[in-house]
């Protein structure tokens, strides 16, 4: 750097650096009889407060020169006030003033002493993303606290109504009250495990509604939860309009005045839903079970977007074909190459084909709705004796050949045949368990158990005897369809004594016990606290809020790890065999990380990011996957190549 004086002249050359000002100090000399000093560094800013250095720490790692820590003892001084003393750190910076004070780095004077460098930044927009996240927040929370405050509406509404009834209308005989749980604790094997039906239908709605629960509007409340002799008239135009598959159904408004759906607070529980798919088809095909987010998908559906965005199994056969081709067209395109209508309408089928083998699990599905499964158990029966008989009576004493039975029975043998070997074969959810206790060996579907009786398998006829399991369930379904709960429960107490075994009994009640506490779903709501009192902290900057936040996470993750090994032991699985247990198992690492870096670098940022990874991978898990959907294709009880979904029942 060269200086010159006012004339111009020439006064001299210095070589400056700001990298050596601290180290070397200015470099001085002498013009007209005056001291001057020469030196290059940062321009400088004033601020009202000082920050006075009492003691800086430099630790190294044992045996070598690399720095461990380095941090800055410090006081606060502003208008000649001390105001407190303060740690600066690596990602622990002093915030006074409307400046932040990091620690940059560290030296040493000409005089040997410790230097501490700080860099101060004022950043007037670092309130930005706080206030974004914080709107964020306060959305979730008001769409959350919405739907909570509707659904304790409803209810306190309906227990209200309950009791008014109770205190207006004459005493009459209690009726026994339906109990879901007695149900859902019976156990099947579905996917090679066996697991309580709650399980099974907590997954397939999730599948099908994303929800565990079937919640219905105003109108579908009166068209599906009262008798339709209670309808008004204009509540009986408006059902006609909006679920047309009513009008003119006397099968359905029939089964609807014997026992509408058992409501709770306006929905549907998982397990009676599943009843209703098992037992009356051809009323819960108009229930709106498919949630199509796709406005594309669901105007293949037959339904409009602007109204709705639920289909009903009604709506689905109607327009199998078209479902059909644009999924099978879906999955000729390779996974990086479809769009969002593609992975819509493929998810679509695939729910479709769950629920087509439901319907298909417990009783034959496709029987009209004015038989009885009993009725043609006792037919298959009869039609077996008799060809037994006749080829017993026609059978040559010479050859001990047995001549071609009559051509019609021959008819009725084969069409039962074919379609008992296609419930075995697609039927992948499981009855009838192993004669002997404890054995290994899989269960029976239904077509199984009534293609065993050709066999004069005893273990398998037992299973359509007076007590058998197949038998038992025809009887559920005779007095669900009468309305009458004492058969039900007593049918499903059955059901349930006969299936003890101490290979699978305590792990089918855990189960059941788990699936209704909603662990994961409980944890969900409490990450989301834990967020936004992270979010309090860094607003009001009191270190308490942020000590008990952290504490309140490792609660948080204590539970989650629990709540995770329980369910690997109740499954006997590893806790990534599909999506929903992925999902929660990814929850569960970003929790671990974010409290172990809010346990080194207390800033609330590890616990910020512990809080969202746990609620947004636990939001995504039970709302887009399910605990029984995993990654493979589910199969159905026919071919989607052809005429696609065959009807549960005709109606």
């Amino acid at each position: 750097m060269t200086l010159n004086d006012a004339q111009g002249a020439k006064l001299g050359t210095w070589v400056v650096s700001a990298a050596l000002t601290e180290s070397l100090g200015a470099q001085p000399f002498t013009h007209a009889g005056k001291n001057f000093e020469v030196s290059l560094r940062r321009a400088r800013v004033y601020h009202a407060f000082t920050v006075k250095l009492n003691q800086f720490t430099h630790e190294k790692y044992p045996g070598t020169n690399t720095p461990r820590r380095f941090a800055s003892d410090v006081t606060v001084e502003d208008g000649g006030v001390t105001l407190r003393n303060f740690v600066i750190s690596m990602n622990q910076p002093l915030r006074h003033g409307g400046a932040t004070l990091f620690q940059s780095s560290f030296g040493n004077s000409r005089e040997g002493k410790d230097i501490t460098v700080l860099q101060v930044v004022r950043n007037p927009g670092a309130w930005i993303p706080y206030a974004s996240v914080l709107i964020m927040s306060l959305g979730l929370l008001w769409h959350f606290g919405s739907s909570l405050f509707r659904f304790l509406a409803a209810r306190a509404k309906a227990t209200a109504t309950l009791a008014l009834l109770a205190c207006v209308l004459p005493a009459q005989a209690a009726e026994t009250a339906w109990d879901s749980q007695v149900f859902g604790e019976i156990p099947v094997q579905n996917a090679g495990r066996v697991q309580p039906i709650e399980t099974l239908a907590n997954g397939s709605l999730l599948q099908m509604r994303s929800r565990r629960e079937l919640a219905l509007t105003k109108l579908e409340r009166v068209a599906f939860g009262q008798k339709p002799s209670t309808w008004t008239a204009e509540q009986r135009t408006d059902i006609f309009q909006e679920i047309p598959g009513l009008k003119d159904n006397q099968a359905v408004l029939d089964t609807l005045e014997i026992r509408p759906l058992p409501l709770h607070g306006g929905s549907l529980s998982a397990v009676d839903w599943l009843i209703e798919v098992a037992f009356r088809a051809h009323l819960a095909r108009h229930l709106p079970t498919f949630r199509v987010d796709n406005p594309v998908v669901l105007r293949m559906t037959g339904r409009d977007p602007e109204k709705t965005k639920f289909a009903s199994w009604d709506d689905i056969l109607k327009h199998s074909k078209e479902i059909s081709k644009a999924a099978e067209d879906a999955r000729s395109r390779g996974q990086a190459d479809r769009g969002a209508e593609d992975r819509a309408v493929i998810q679509l089928e695939t729910a479709a084909r769950q629920y087509a083998l439901l319907s298909m699990t417990f009783i034959p599905g496709d029987l009209p709705p004015e038989i009885e499964p009993q009725q043609e158990y006792r037919a298959w029966f009869m039609t077996i004796n008799r060809v037994l008989a006749e080829m017993a009576k026609n059978r040559d004493a010479q050859t001990g050949a047995a001549p071609a039975i009559d051509e019609e029975l021959q008819k009725t043998v084969r069409s039962l045949v074919d379609r008992y070997q296609n419930f075995a074969r697609e039927g992948s959810i499981h009855l009838v368990p192993p004669k002997v206790a404890g054995s290994q060996d899989e269960w029976d579907n239904l077509g199984a158990a009534l293609l065993g009786t050709i066999q004069r398998d005893e273990s398998r006829r037992d299973a359509l005897g007076p007590e058998g399991i197949i038998t038992r369930y025809a009887n559920f379904c005779s007095a669900w369809r009468k309305g009458d709960n004492d058969g039900c429960l007593r049918e499903a107490k059955a059901i349930r004594a006969s299936l003890q075994d101490p290979m699978w009994s305590d792990r089918i009640a855990s189960e059941a016990g788990f699936s209704r506490l909603q662990a994961f779903y409980w944890l969900l709501q409490a990450y989301f606290l834990a967020l936004l009192a992270t979010l309090v902290y860094w607003v009001s900057g009191k270190e308490s809020v942020r000590s008990k936040t952290a504490v309140g996470l490792w609660v948080l993750f204590g539970l989650h790890t629990a709540a995770l090994l329980y369910r690997m032991w109740l499954h006997g699985r590893p806790p990534v065999t599909n999506l929903y247990s992925s999902g929660i198992f990814v929850a569960w690492g970003g929790v671990a990380l974010g409290v172990i870096l809010e346990r080194f670098w207390k800033n609330g940022i590890g616990a910020a990011a512990a809080a969202i990874c746990g609620f947004l991978s636990l939001l995504v898990a039970t709302t887009s996957a399910s605990p029984g959907r995993t990654t493979s294709r589910a199969s159905a009880p026919c071919s989607t190549r052809t005429s696609g979904w065959r009807p549960t029942s005709r109606s």
